[in-house]
């Protein structure tokens, strides 16, 4: 990056007094693997409500071409960026790795009749998943299991968390 330019962006913004503004906990060294998870689950299970409301049912980035394009519609044209380049057939089963809220699951399930089973570690976020797509479905899913497949459409999903 241009040095004026990163001059010009730091100029405006005090990085000793913002930083001031907030406590942030001393980093604690990871002893193993499983401590590691643990880490991240909890984070997950305090933090994936305040995702709903800040990003929605994708907690992940999108693809922006036009500066008016929402959040919801950069994260979709996502989607369908990586399944084109992954070349997804309608009907395939899908393996969500890390699915969060399930909101990519229940996408391929209602746009590509795709059988989808998205997996986290979290159990905050298979609920919310869970919750979700039965409202999608229309709430007749309602007397399912948590990991038994809903059926979104010609596709389905299905959230299970591992541990």
């Amino acid at each position: 990056m241009d040095s004026s330019l990163t001059e010009k962006l730091d100029s405006g913004i005090d990085q000793s007094s913002l930083s001031k503004q907030y406590q942030t906990p001393p980093t604690e060294p990871v002893t193993s693997f499983t401590a590691l998870k643990d880490r991240i689950k909890q984070h997950y299970e305090l933090a994936s409500d305040y995702y709903y409301s800040l990003w929605g049912e994708h907690i992940h980035h999108g693809y922006f071409l036009e500066p008016a394009d929402s959040k919801e519609r950069a994260q979709t044209r996502l989607i369908e960026l990586l399944c084109d380049r992954a070349q997804l057939k309608k009907g395939s089963t899908v393996l969500d790795v890390g699915c969060g809220l399930g909101g990519t699951s229940r996408y391929l399930a209602l746009h590509h009749d795709c059988n989808v089973t998205g997996v986290t570690i979290s159990g905050k976020q298979v609920d919310i998943a869970v919750r979700l797509t039965r409202d999608e479905a229309g709430g007749d899913e309602t007397s399912k299991t948590p990991s038994e497949p809903i059926k979104l459409g010609q596709g389905s999903a299905r959230f299970i968390e591992l541990d």
